[in-house]
């Protein structure tokens, strides 16, 4: 019986999400109530989308559909009897409202969708239309539907209507409730949630609303840190959630996980302490950007994690963009204090995996003491880049073609230290040349070269007679290299990387640090060029693991190297300033047709 209850509401529900969204006339002095003062102070999570319009723009944008019809799953749903029966439902609410039901949808730019939740899971929703009596019309539209399709189902209408102090509200079942309120739909999963809103909207003075709590003045700030008021944000009060078992282990600690605890330790740090998190999210720009935020004190930054960030604010070098740059990453990290660290950070397995680890580098640094003389040696700001690989013209090229990528090291001696690290780069290149030759494989022949005044040490594999040059073997992707540039050294796979990494390291704006902690920058466009380049090994590998034809796999593949070129770029950055800490995660967005 409750299956057959379900379409009537999923048709109540849809007719109401256009009752929400409908265009009207200029708004009343009621829009002047911000609906955060008409929800309880005390919930627990609270978010809201005041700029609806900047995602409708997006969700809405045709080339979505023209580029995702394509597949075959989508076009099998396209076909589908449920899609047939929603686009009937949309065509009648467009006949009886009179526009398109895309039209409707914008007309939520100047209301927006405001959600509390309290701790017991009780929760409002308060959607802003610009017109009351637009919107109790489309209400009552939406009613009508639901009516009809539980009369045409042979069942009793599922809504009850009452009256509470002037407005009226109605009930679909036992956990659903909603009113119009002027120009708001008020929705609940309680009675109460809905009659509260109401007695805060007719006498707001004496029931004070969740707009004038200092924690939520402090999340609002805090998501408008990253240049502005966000098209959409939330709070979530983090004090409830200390009670969980384990909850403090998993943010101080120790864990199993070494590279967790690299890349984001620092937010566990302010989450262990802190009473709010807060997110926010943007659409501007040309990208989508989503931020997480957490109050951030450098006085309260245990020892155990001194190592994640600078004292003075003075973090990651700038990105370093070589020609054909896939992914660009730049970070800090102690790499000293991390080590020293790592008993009280990790868990016995993972220190005793580290031991093992620094006993069998120590071979390639001349037994030096590996924490005090090699990471005790490096500076605190590193990089990573991958590039798109170039293939010397009398050199084979490899049949599974792989980026190039290098890494850059700072150095806080560079006469003494540069010397020991081409000495283990040497130690290196031998040591995989001789284990290659004894497996058959090609040997390695060692060289020098000079580019813009910096020596670059390089080791090329010899092609044997047998060689096919244009399906060459895997290991011809690699020619390891390293050079030395001011106080920076260079690890590449191949002697272009290092050449083009020579020259923008040379560039004086290469070497002043950011506020940022941390960023790994994609260029998704040269991301699909490389995927291209093995364009066949995808499609076989699509067959072989979603069990599809050869001509669905080229238009699943197609699709989604198409998706990547349009989006241009992603982004993950984690960055603070005296007060919030922000991790922000963003990606590119095709140009609206």
């Amino acid at each position: 019986m409750a299956a057959k209850r379900l379409p009537s509401r999923l048709i109540l529900a849809a007719s109401l999400l256009f009752a929400a969204t409908l265009p009207g006339f200029p708004a009343r002095a009621a829009d002047e109530v911000h609906p955060a003062s008409l929800m309880p102070p005390v919930v627990l999570a609270y978010a809201e989308i005041s700029q609806p319009a900047a995602f409708l723009d997006v969700a809405l944008d045709p080339q979505w559909k023209d580029a995702l019809a394509t597949l075959p799953d989508v076009k099998k749903a396209l076909q589908s009897k449920d899609y047939q029966q929603l686009q009937q439902v949309l065509g009648v609410v467009e006949q009886r409202l009179g526009m398109k039901w895309q039209e409707a949808l914008r007309g939520v730019v100047d209301g927006g969708i405001y959600v509390g939740v309290d701790v017991l899971g009780k929760g409002v929703v308060i959607v802003k239309a610009r017109d009351a009596e637009l919107l109790q019309k489309a209400s009552d539209l939406a009613l009508d539907l639901a009516a009809k399709q539980a009369e045409k189902m042979g069942q009793a209408s599922p809504i009850k209507s009452a009256e509470y102090k002037g407005f009226k509200g109605y009930s679909l079942g036992k956990e659903a409730r909603f009113a119009i309120v002027d120009n708001m739909l008020v929705a609940s999963n309680t009675e109460a949630g809905v009659k509260s809103v109401i007695d805060r909207y007719q006498g707001k003075k004496r029931l004070p609303g969740l707009e004038k709590m200092p924690d939520f003045l402090q999340a609002r700030k805090m998501a408008s840190s990253s240049g502005g008021p966000p098209a959409g944000w939330g709070m979530v009060r983090l004090v409830p959630f200390r009670l969980i078992p384990g909850i403090s282990k998993a943010f101080d600690g120790p864990r199993d996980n070494p590279g967790i605890e690299f890349l984001i330790g620092g937010l566990f740090e302010s989450l262990k302490d802190a009473q709010l998190a807060v997110w926010s999210v943007d659409v501007k720009a040309g990208e989508l950007a989503i931020r997480s935020h957490l109050p951030y004190d450098a006085s309260k930054v245990s020892e155990k994690r001194q190592w994640f960030f600078d004292k003075d604010g003075r973090e990651a070098l700038p990105l370093v963009r070589p020609p054909g740059t896939i992914l660009s990453a730049t970070g800090y990290r102690n790499l000293e204090e991390f080590w020293h660290a790592r008993e009280e950070l990790f868990e016995e397995n993972v220190n005793g995996g580290f031991s093992q680890a620094e006993s069998q580098l120590a071979l390639f640094f001349s037994g030096r003491d590996f924490a005090t003389d090699v990471l005790g040696e490096m500076g605190p700001r590193t990089r990573f880049v991958v590039t798109r690989q170039e293939y010397a013209k009398d050199q084979p090229v490899p049949g599974i073609k792989i980026p190039g990528f290098a890494g850059v090291v700072e150095m806080k001696d560079p006469d003494k230290f540069s010397t020991n690290l081409i000495a283990s780069y040497q130690k290196i290149v031998g040591i995989i040349s001789l284990t290659g030759s004894m497996e058959g494989r090609a040997s390695l022949l060692m060289e020098t070269e000079t580019h813009e005044g910096a020596t670059i040490y390089k080791a090329r594999y010899l092609p044997g007679p047998d060689v096919d040059k244009e399906y060459a073997d895997f290991v011809y992707n690699f020619a390891p290299s390293c050079a030395r540039v001011g106080n920076y050294f260079i690890f590449g796979s191949s002697v272009s990387i290092t050449r083009d990494l020579v020259k923008e390291l040379k560039n004086p704006a290469a070497s002043q640090p950011t506020g940022d902690n941390l960023v790994v920058e994609t260029d998704l466009a040269q991301l699909a060029d490389i995927l291209q380049d093995n364009i066949d090994a995808l499609v076989t590998q699509n067959v072989l693991q979603e069990g599809t034809t050869r001509d669905e796999a080229e238009k699943n593949v197609g699709v989604g190297l198409s998706l990547l070129k349009q989006m241009k770029v992603s982004r993950f950055r984690l960055a603070h300033d005296k007060e919030t800490l922000t991790l922000e995660m963003a990606i590119g967005l095709p140009k609206p047709k």
